[in-house]
């Protein structure tokens, strides 16, 4: 059966109005799409550590790989803890990084100073 409804041409043609919600939604999409196309092909660090049986809270390698073109690599705290205990890296790529920490987060990340297994936690006395 053809459709024979008429369509009012003229209704489309008028002339369209940009509301501040329109305005808003395009520049969202347009931050979305330059995300998205900049991101294409490079690599993501993800800093954490994995959780005794939290597998499911993990990003998914081979589908975000295969949608959006990201490979993502991820970075134990406690193995990146570890190797800079026992200096097992590259100098110029520690540099490197620290480098980019400063310029990507600056003043946003807060170091602390932790106590470390070695150090006594109770006073000269109690020995």
């Amino acid at each position: 059966m053809a459709h024979t409804e008429r369509w009012d041409l003229a209704r489309y043609r008028s002339d369209p109005q940009m509301t501040d919600q329109t305005a808003k939604n395009l520049i969202d999409w347009c931050y979305a799409a330059v995300t998205a196309v900049t991101l294409r092909g490079r690599r993501v660090v993800v800093f954490g550590h994995d959780s005794m049986g939290m597998e499911t809270a993990l990003a998914h390698v081979i589908p975000t790989r295969n949608t959006f073109g990201v490979e993502i690599t991820r970075l134990d705290m406690k193995l990146l803890a570890d190797m800079l205990t026992k200096k097992a890296y590259d100098e110029r790529e520690l540099k490197d990084l620290r480098g980019w920490v400063n310029r990507y987060v600056g003043k946003r990340l807060e170091l602390r100073k932790t106590r470390r297994a070695s150090d006594s936690a109770c006073p000269s006395r109690c020995t």
